[in-house]
């Protein structure tokens, strides 16, 4: 082997191991952010979230998209107060995790904040609905300024 081929592949390693590095070290600060690593059983079928921001503009925010969304994901109005989101990949992680999955999102405003409860409607990955209710909070956080709080049967009255 010349000496070029042998820089040629320490420079590809290099490569490779960078980006094996940068993928560890983001799912890592995002576990440590959103709390601790995505379970293997929970799959969060029903979530709850409250927003300060109005109604109009929770909504006019998730059906925005930014560079920087997690997800690649539609919002779409099915009635009044109930909305289709569906996610079909994670950005960042195309190739770690595929697959679409579908919630019905209600939101509706409560005196100065605004609800949004998330129903898991279906998946065709098990493994893409584990990691997308998981990075839900996250998503919420950040995109419109929401917190999740506990689940109660009230989204009806």
């Amino acid at each position: 082997m010349s000496q070029e081929s042998i820089i040629f592949m320490f420079i590809i390693y290099i490569i490779i191991g960078a980006i094996i590095f940068r993928t560890i070290v983001l799912y890592l600060i995002r576990a440590s952010k959103y709390g601790g690593m995505p379970p293997s059983s929970e799959s969060r079928e029903k979530m709850k979230f409250v927003s300060p921001l109005s109604q109009d503009e929770v909504i006019e925010r998730l059906k925005s998209h930014k560079a920087n969304d997690i997800f690649e994901y539609e919002f779409k109005k099915e009635s009044d107060v109930v909305y289709i989101l569906l996610i079909k990949g994670i950005d960042q992680f195309k190739l770690y995790c595929k697959g679409k999955v579908k919630y019905k999102a209600v939101i509706k405003s409560k005196s100065e904040n605004t609800e949004i409860w998330l129903v898991f409607v279906e998946g065709d990955n098990k493994r893409a609905i584990e990691r997308y209710g998981w990075e839900m909070k996250g998503f919420m956080e950040k995109k419109i300024k929401a917190v999740r709080v506990e689940w109660n049967d009230s989204i009806t009255k």
